[in-house]
């Protein structure tokens, strides 16, 4: 790294401090190593001492102190370093070192201080300041997990190894087979794809990419089976190159590296209390598990806030924009997530994922799987946007990962009842999912398990979405204890025929049972549905007179055309009738006094008026 040569004696005078961070297992020591090996003889000396703990980085001063005890002549006169090493304390023989460090012509030194992950406030944490020498002179290098120390001097955060850093460790590695024999390989172009399908999976970690090739050499195996034990079997695999990483002798694995950060913030949530905000990064970071990893998203995580059994630290934290940067920051600064490009949008690395899901997550957590659940399934626009192909692939591929943990759960994990609502919830859920409150009024109640099987159907995984409905439906009771219709057994009925596109017949029948719970927008969802299916079993004429016949007894009950599902209904018309100039115009001029009443309240009222002047003119 060209950035590490600021350390160097020649590049300028005075104390110089350079500071890499970054991930645990991202080759932080590997890389402070290398620059010591490449320009050990541009300094005096090169001291490396472990930073782990307060206690280890003073047993670190005590071979330096007897090495420089040993070194003829280059004691000052008044030297006070004894010739017996263990006379003094650990704190003494510290300070010495520093002392001698700090002698006026001992000034082209560099000190490595590794693994400096804890802070002064953690057990075992102290402050590195101290430990610097007085005098300002010499290169200081310090390897940390904790990115607010980038404070102390220059710094750089170590990011994934490129591909072709990846792939020459990985051949290194596998090079060095302990059988002595070459690795067969049936052609360059399988080596090449197979190569390249681990160092995807692996991510660019050096650790992971290390004991990878160990484990694949000390079993012989062929990396097609390696990445194939991996991906099926990942805990299995991940406890095995543990063990591994003990008989080769490596201090840690890709199994405890993170666990160290992670009892870190486990420790400070417990000191702070549940209603702390180490707490709420430590429960944020754990419901990470339910999501893809590249895009965790502020503006789709929020959404969980809709539902009736909302965690308190889940409140707290997406209360504000700012309450939640305070939560996230926390994660940033111990390096387990990273920014993306977007404001509010992070990613973890995969492995980190696998790690995460496998150890700690391995057991469903049903508050966490409610919460991504509901966060996954409102945050998909409710009307037709520019991007609204775009953000459904993207939500897709949190549907597809969370798609496994929802088997077997609970059906009533994934009910929320708008009526069992106070004023406040509804008014956020309104103001989220920007509609008027009283849209969900007439809701009544929702089921966000049919948003996952919506995404799951759009991205491709129609039998995928369908068998997810039949397995939730068999666990789901027609009937209440008193003998009411069950609302989520009707929803997943609605969600069955949306998966089959058939069955129309059903349709009246459910949208009247809808109708008898008190809840006119699923009513009117299911008309909805019936002129879809008409429209692909018979004909678009017949469909456009069903859509206009329930548009009016839709605006009859909702009150306005702009309200949610009216207005589903509206677009749904609108896009059938689009090149029929004349009828549009009709259209458009009969819902005219809504639209004149909302547009200074709705986005969407001022844009039909626009349409409606257009179409005038």
């Amino acid at each position: 790294m060209q950035a590490l040569e600021d350390l160097l004696p020649k590049a300028s005078a005075g104390r110089k401090v350079f500071i890499l961070y970054g991930l645990g297992g991202i080759g932080k020591t590997q890389l402070a190593l290398k620059f010591a090996k490449n320009h050990q003889t541009e300094f005096t000396s090169i001291f490396f001492l472990d930073g782990s703990s307060q206690g280890s980085l003073l047993k670190s001063f005590a071979p330096i102190y007897r090495q420089i005890t040993e070194l003829k002549g280059l004691q000052a006169p008044d030297s006070t370093l004894p010739t017996k090493a263990n006379q003094i304390p650990l704190e003494q023989m510290a300070e010495d070192v520093a002392q001698w460090l700090a002698q006026e012509q001992n000034n082209e030194w560099l000190l490595i201080f590794d693994n400096i992950d804890k802070e002064p406030s953690d057990e075992g944490g102290f402050d590195i300041v101290p430990y610097f020498p007085p005098k300002d002179h010499g290169s200081i290098l310090i390897t940390t997990r904790l990115a607010p120390l980038s404070r102390l001097g220059c710094s750089k955060k170590v990011g994934r190894m490129s591909e072709e850093e990846a792939v020459g460790l990985l051949d290194e590695i596998l090079d060095q087979s302990l059988s002595g024999q070459q690795r067969t390989w049936a052609t360059r172009d399988q080596k090449s794809h197979t190569m390249h399908e681990l160092l995807e999976t692996l991510d660019g970690l050096p650790l992971a990419i290390s004991q990878a090739g160990r484990f694949i050499n000390t079993l012989n195996l062929e990396v097609e089976t390696y990445l194939e034990l991996y991906t099926s079997s990942k805990r299995e695999v991940i406890d095995m190159l543990s063990d591994a990483s003990d008989m080769h002798g490596e201090k840690r694995s890709i199994r405890s590296t993170w666990t160290t950060s992670l009892n870190l913030l486990k420790e400070k949530a417990s000191k702070q209390g549940p209603d702390g905000e180490y707490y709420a990064a430590y429960r944020l970071l754990q419901l990470f598990a339910y999501f893809e990893p590249s895009d965790l998203n502020y503006n789709i995580l929020r959404f969980g806030l809709i539902g009736n059994n909302v965690p308190d630290w889940f409140r707290r934290t997406f209360n504000s924009k700012l309450k939640f940067f305070g939560v996230i920051k926390i994660l940033l600064d111990l390096c387990l997530i990273d920014n993306n490009i977007s404001e509010g949008s992070y990613s973890m690395h995969r492995v980190v994922h696998d790690w995460l899901c496998t150890y700690i997550c391995g057991k469903t957590c049903r508050e966490l799987l409610s919460l991504a659940v509901a966060a996954i399934s409102f945050s998909a626009p409710l009307i037709m946007t520019n991007r609204w192909f775009e953000e459904q692939q993207e939500l897709a591929l949190h549907a597809i990962h969370i798609l496994p943990r929802l088997h077997d759960i609970s059906p009533d994990d994934f009910l929320v009842r708008y009526d069992k609502m106070n004023t406040e919830e509804l008014s956020l859920t309104a103001s989220l999912l920007d509609e008027p409150v009283k849209c969900w009024m007439l809701m009544k109640f929702d089921y966000t398990l049919l948003g996952i099987a919506r995404l799951l159907g759009g991205c491709g995984r129609p039998q995928e979405s369908l068998k997810l409905v039949l397995e939730t439906q068999s666990r789901v009771s027609e009937t209440l204890e008193d003998g009411a219709l069950n609302p989520a057994h009707l929803l997943l009925r609605y969600g069955e025929i949306s998966c089959r596109e058939h069955s129309a017949d059903t349709l009246p029948t459910l949208s009247a049972e809808f109708w008898g719970l008190g809840s006119p927008s699923w009513s009117i969802k299911a008309q909805n549905l019936y002129a879809l299916i008409l429209e692909s079993e018979l004909s678009r004429d017949k469909a456009v007179e069903t859509w206009e016949l329930f548009l009016d007894q839709s605006r009859h009950n909702t009150g306005s055309v702009f309200l949610h599902p009216t207005w589903m209904l509206f677009v749904n018309l609108d896009i059938r009738i689009f090149f029929d100039l004349e009828r549009r115009k009709q259209l458009f001029e009969k819902f005219e006094t809504d639209a004149k009443e909302e547009r200074d309240k709705v986005q969407r009222a001022a844009l039909f008026l626009d349409d409606l002047r257009h179409m005038r003119s």
